[in-house]
């Protein structure tokens, strides 16, 4: 679901730095590719600020029943983009805002297509916006068993406020995603 411009709004939607005083605008949405590309794909785009928040992404709603992803290896994605280094945001609760969050980045190649598999074994947990620190006692691994929505997101930061993302600069962003899958 969500895999087309009439039903792509009722499942992903924007989440940027607004929500805490940034001013980067950035947006979902289906655009037409060429039919050897897959036809459509799913382009974030817009223009990222790195005052404030530094992000921009597009986000899944909640999934009506969890995703049971326990008998792969990992999140396979089809992308396009600017050069930059994004990352893919996997949730195993309901509840995300203040739970831990599991971030995998990826680079792309500017204007080309890539196929990047991203293993759950490699998602970091980070919890509102820090990393989970080794030896904490919040510190877990993904449930691949509960996937419960998926994000994409530029940011300024990859796995906490400390660990600056080194392809990041203000301006115009793009990606286009083509696919989601799980991989073995």
């Amino acid at each position: 679901a969500g895999n087309d411009a009439a039903t792509f709004p009722t499942v992903w939607g924007a989440l940027n730095d607004v929500v805490m005083g940034g001013s980067s605008e950035g947006a979902g949405s289906i655009v037409t590719i060429p039919d050897i590309d897959g036809g459509t794909c799913a382009k974030l785009g817009g223009v990222v600020e790195g005052q404030s928040g530094g992000f921009v992404s597009m986000r899944t709603r909640n999934y009506e029943r969890p995703l049971d992803l326990s008998a792969y290896d990992g999140v396979r994605l089809k992308v396009r983009g600017d050069g930059n280094r994004f990352k893919l945001i996997v949730y195993d609760e309901d509840d995300w805002l203040g739970n831990i969050a599991f971030h995998a980045a990826f680079d792309t190649v500017e204007g080309e297509w890539r196929t990047v598999d991203l293993p759950f074994a490699d998602f970091k947990p980070v919890r509102r916006g820090e990393a989970v620190p080794v030896g904490s006692p919040d510190r877990r691994s993904i449930r691949p068993s509960s996937v419960r929505s998926m994000q994409v997101m530029l940011s300024k930061f990859l796995y906490g406020m400390g660990d600056l993302n080194p392809t990041f600069a203000s301006g115009p962003f793009y990606l286009e995603v083509s696919k989601v899958s799980a991989y073995k």
